[in-house]
């Protein structure tokens, strides 16, 4: 059973709660079953034996009173109407050993040598009861008669070939009527587990659903639910609810705080502009903070838009295309420090994405890359297909200085700058690049290692 048990989790199917259930309960029922045929075999076979004692015993009887009340041929034909029944013989065996009559029923042979030594052995003891033994596949009584010139011993003998043999194939036949049935219940119970297990799924698909497209508005259905799956789902819609409404709010925050700043902002620009002249040392200085300060907010701005809105214009982009840009970007961009732009793009990929917003996210991967790349040092982009067509990857890779470890965990978080970082920035660009891919069903990787350099790879599903 532990190695069934084994082979069973070796499946797929036995990951799911589903698989394992049905599992459960086919084992269970196979082990109620085997039990019941083992329970009705033991008592059946107990029962088919005594019922044999039994009639031996009768027949016995019988034969004794027959042999002592009658003689001759009367007494001979009284004997051979007892072994009528099928596999039953009569042998009467005189003081010395001797048959002195055997008749059996013609589907077994006579009586051995064998067995009337055991049946002299057993008549010596001078028993007027029968008694009971066997020889090989024959079950005999044996008792003390008297016999001219003396007592002489009568057995009674039943095969129990013919007995077994219904036996087993009474057995087999049960048990290809328990097989037959536990195939119809293990289908009977896997629908049952499923429709009961229909609302987890739902449960999940809906989790699913919120995960991949954060559509906190959607709510997993009440209706038709045990007591037991009803309290989570109206707990879990209760959670869903809470948590719209605090990202509704966040929400709001971040574009009213950023639509508040950008007027002011604006009004301080004008008034530096306006104020200082152009030959100031501190003119430009404090109008590149200002409009480092509008940038930030933009991409405020966008990343709120893009979590609740979700504006953008999905279509067929070439992003082999996008990635031969960015390239010449990089040139342009590495350019002052002498860096070696590699390219491993396949041609004429094509994914359904905003062009727009595909080359905001990768351009900010492409801005960090050579940011933080040392002199000299080489960027390479691919774009490739992998898990046999179905997955399309655009990687960007630098021999950078890399980002610590335990900064790893948190580089995707809004504003945050990794430990020893002394390039400008606002902590927005790899948000909002995680922001923009997820919305398009995609994801993002990130593998590095400080002095070694950074890995970001962007994948989507493929079109084909």
């Amino acid at each position: 059973m532990i190695h069934f048990l084994q082979w069973l989790r070796s499946f797929s199917f036995m990951h799911t709660l589903r698989g394992r259930l049905t599992s459960f309960y086919i084992v269970s029922t196979l082990c109620a079953f085997a039990l019941l045929a083992f329970l009705f075999s033991v008592v059946f076979f107990v029962t088919l034996h005594n019922q044999i004692d039994h009639h031996i015993h009768v027949v016995i009887n019988e034969a004794k009173q027959i042999v002592e009340t009658y003689r001759g041929e009367e007494r001979d034909r009284l004997l051979k109407n007892l072994v009528s029944t099928q596999g039953m013989t009569v042998v009467l065996l005189s003081p010395d050993g001797s048959p002195v009559l055997q008749t059996n029923s013609p589907d077994i042979s006579i009586v051995t040598e064998h067995q009337m030594q055991k049946l002299m052995i057993a008549g010596e003891r001078g028993n007027t009861k029968p008694v009971h033994f066997r020889v090989g596949d024959m079950t005999f009584a044996s008792v003390t008669v008297r016999e001219s010139p003396g007592e002489g011993v009568l057995g009674v003998g039943y095969s129990t070939a013919v007995i077994e043999k219904t036996f087993r194939s009474i057995v087999v036949l049960i048990l290809g009527v328990m097989f037959a049935t536990l195939v119809i219940l293990a289908v009977i119970g896997s629908q049952l587990v499923k429709r009961a297990l229909n609302p987890l799924e739902q449960i999940a698909q809906t989790v699913q659903h919120i995960t991949s497209s954060r559509g906190l508005s959607l709510r997993v259905d009440e209706t038709h639910l045990t007591k037991e799956l009803e309290t989570i789902v109206m707990s879990m819609n209760t959670m869903l609810g809470r948590l719209q409404r605090v990202f509704t709010k966040e929400h709001e925050f971040f574009s009213d705080a950023a639509h508040t700043l950008k007027t002011p902002l604006a009004v301080l620009r004008s008034h530096i502009e306006r104020e200082l002249p152009e030959t100031s040392t501190r003119r430009q200085p404090l109008i590149e903070t200002i409009d480092a300060m509008v940038r930030t907010i933009n991409d405020l701005l966008l990343i709120s838009r893009i979590e609740t809105q979700g504006d953008m214009k999905l279509q067929r982009v070439n992003t082999s295309n996008i990635m031969e840009e960015l390239a010449e970007l990089a040139e342009t961009l590495g350019a002052e420090k002498r860096l070696n732009i590699q390219k491993n793009i396949q041609k004429n990929i094509v994914l359904l994405a905003d062009p727009h917003m595909m080359r905001r996210a990768l351009g900010n991967v492409v801005h960090n890359a050579v940011t933080h790349s040392k002199i000299g040092g080489t960027i390479t982009l691919s774009t490739f297909r992998a898990q046999n067509n179905h997955r399309v990857d655009m990687r960007i890779e630098d021999t950078g200085v890399g980002i610590a470890k335990r900064d790893l965990p948190r580089v995707f978080n809004r504003f945050y700058r990794g430990t020893g970082v002394i390039t400008k920035g606002s902590g927005l660009g790899l948000a909002m690049t995680k922001a923009i891919v997820e919305h398009m069903s995609g994801t993002v990787a990130l593998w590095s290692k400080r002095g070694k350099g950074t890995r970001v790879t962007v994948s989507f599903h493929s079109l084909s």
